[in-house]
């Protein structure tokens, strides 16, 4: 299977060299990009927990630490950007 899935690459050499992830401010707020090139918005389910971001796609779960101005962001809004899912991440709770 190994033969199968690398055809005589190493499996230890790095396939991916693009961005996985950015995070970016403009404009007073924050935004998360990630790509998700294989997922559409019904199979991904987002939470925040104190300052973490949880994302759930399928059987998959990731906890993504953010930063503490984007964790106490008052508002929080997701989409999907053709293979990219853009979190926006506004105003501070505690304004």
């Amino acid at each position: 299977m190994a033969e199968e899935v690398y055809a005589g690459k190493n499996p230890l050499d790095h396939f991916y060299s693009g961005e996985l992830y950015r995070l970016e401010k403009k404009d007073g707020a924050y935004r998360l990009l990630l790509k998700l090139p294989f997922a559409s918005k019904e199979d991904i389910v987002l939470n925040t927990f104190a300052e973490e971001l949880s994302i759930r796609l399928g059987g998959y779960k990731r906890l993504i630490p953010l930063p503490r101005p984007v964790a106490g962001a008052r508002s929080v809004r997701a989409k999907m950007d053709g293979d990219t899912l853009q979190i926006t991440f506004e105003g501070e709770k505690n304004a």
